[in-house]
């Protein structure tokens, strides 16, 4: 069932009520704009849940592409590659405004008082 909690094995497989689904309900793809708005925290748990279903999908192709049979909603893929590609990128984003005002901040910090030379 959608939404039930699966752990081990079961967790990478879509196999709903042992059935074999032909369209599986999925939602859309992430914004960049929804990411940008969200936590380090919050992204973090979301990658890994990004990472968990893509694991999932890629674990269903290979099923079906052994049983010879097309995979249903195979777009649920490309969604979440794209999601964890935008995810990257924001991080990315993050990243470079950290380094730049790490690197204005010391532009601006106050030097070292100067250290008295000896006297000859």
């Amino acid at each position: 069932r959608v939404g039930e909690k699966r752990r081990g094995l079961e967790e990478f497989f879509g196999v709903v009520d042992g059935k074999k689904v032909e369209k599986v309900p999925h939602g859309r793809a992430w914004e960049a704009s929804e990411l940008r708005m969200k936590s380090y925290e919050d992204l973090h748990k979301l990658w890994y849940i990004l990472l968990k279903e893509r694991n999932l999908l890629l674990t269903e192709r290979h099923l079906y592409k052994k049983i010879g049979e097309r995979m249903p909603s195979k777009e649920r893929l490309w969604k979440v590659k794209l999601s964890m590609a935008r995810l990257r990128t924001i991080c990315a984003e993050r990243q470079r405004v950290v380094q730049q005002n790490r690197e204005n901040f010391l532009d601006f910090a106050p030097s070292s008082p100067p250290t008295k030379q000896p006297e000859a």
